[in-house]
């Protein structure tokens, strides 16, 4: 199939800025920029293109999307200098020459080709998401690209990892499938990792991952399918990298590896074991006394205290109901327990609290608020 401009016109309107035209079965693309001014974003994604020279003059595209195609090179885009996002994945690239004057892309994925040198890759200083999985790369330099978040070079021909200083952004690193013998140290000076994949390397000993354990925010490690695996000691707490670690080798560790619930959980029991051994309110204690409690000489006395027989009980005056009174307050301070031998528990006298009547509310009062109670 052909595309070409009564095509487009078919599928958008006068202000349109997106065309969808994936799985259409397309095999070559007329010059569209005479219909195309607004045009913005474009999938071109699952066809049977060879060649994108009909986007040439579409200067105005900003999102493109052209995986899954027959295409072996990028010739037609070196003029799309508004692009943000491209993504030719699962093509026969070998070169990524035609796009160096890109410079404002922030998102490349050019995985599934067979790109062998990417040195222009590194002319994208706004990049922050960059994809060259699956391709034949021996080499590759990240030095310049200081807002990178995402850098994912699996499935390469890699023998160590690529020269990565100081990128204070980087957050995702994905080496797996390649043929990575070491951690240098200088990964530590990428501190905000949090996913670093190296499933299926060469890495042998213990040692030469444990710079590993010196990034502060890695919580999802693989190193599956590595010599080291095999080592004694790699699955143990030995192993140090694991402490802090939510994902290892893909898969999730369990509470007790990552010091989450069951560590709350054993807290709490010591605190409830803390509880447990503070004493009971007084009046839920049971008192032992090896003889009944004698009662006091003078009538006063008699009516402040209770003698205790097999529980202690309140008493209040008679004087005053217990609707009055509310429920009776504990002993406090001094007379908290008297006579502890003879087993008496000492009760305050609580006087009843009288009740105050209020005047009727009058509206021709202006009542003005108490600040002194504020």
């Amino acid at each position: 199939m052909k595309v070409g401009i009564s095509f487009v016109r078919s599928r958008m309107d006068s202000t349109a800025k997106r065309l969808d035209a994936y799985e259409m079965d397309i095999a070559e693309l007329e010059d569209l920029s005479s219909c195309v001014d607004q045009l913005e974003r474009v999938d071109l994604s699952r066809n049977r293109l060879k060649s994108l020279e009909g986007l040439r003059n579409c200067v105005n595209i900003k999102w493109l999307n052209v995986a899954k195609n027959q295409l072996s090179s990028l010739d037609g885009l070196r003029y799309l200098k508004n692009m943000t996002v491209f993504n030719a994945s699962g093509n026969k690239i070998s070169s990524t020459n035609p796009i160096k004057k890109l410079k404002g892309l922030k998102a490349l994925i050019l995985s599934g080709n067979e790109i062998r040198n990417a040195d222009e890759v590194k002319r994208f200083k706004q990049l922050n998401t960059l994809v060259l999985s699956n391709n034949e790369l021996t080499k590759f330099f990240a030095s310049r690209l200081v807002n990178l978040e995402k850098l994912s070079l699996s499935h390469n021909l890699l023998p160590s990892i690529p020269l990565i200083p100081k990128l204070s952004l980087l957050r995702e690193l994905r080496l797996n499938d390649n043929r990575i013998k070491a951690v240098p140290d200088q990964i530590v000076l990428n501190a905000q990792l949090v996913i670093v994949d190296l499933g299926n390397n060469r890495i042998k000993r213990l040692a030469h991952a444990l710079p590993l354990g010196q990034l502060p925010l890695l919580k999802n490690l693989n190193l599956k399918g590595n010599p080291i695996c095999s080592e004694s000691g790699y699955g143990s707490e030995a192993f140090q990298i694991k402490a802090r670690l939510e994902i290892f080798d893909g898969r999730r560790l369990q509470p007790k590896e990552t010091g989450g619930p069951e560590e709350e959980e054993s807290l709490t029991e010591v605190t409830d074991s803390v509880v447990k051994e503070e004493p009971p309110p007084v009046e839920a204690q049971q008192i032992r006394s090896p003889s009944p409690a004698k009662k006091p000489a003078s009538k006063k006395d008699r009516e402040a205290y209770v003698s205790v027989s097999k529980k202690p009980r309140i008493e209040t005056s008679s004087s005053s109901s217990e609707d009055e009174l509310g429920a009776p307050e504990p002993p406090r301070g001094k007379n908290a327990l008297r006579y502890k031998d003879s087993g008496v528990v000492a009760i305050q006298k609580v006087k009843a609290k009288k009740k105050r009547k209020r005047a009727p509310f009058d509206p021709s009062v202006r009542h003005e608020p108490d600040l002194g109670t504020w």
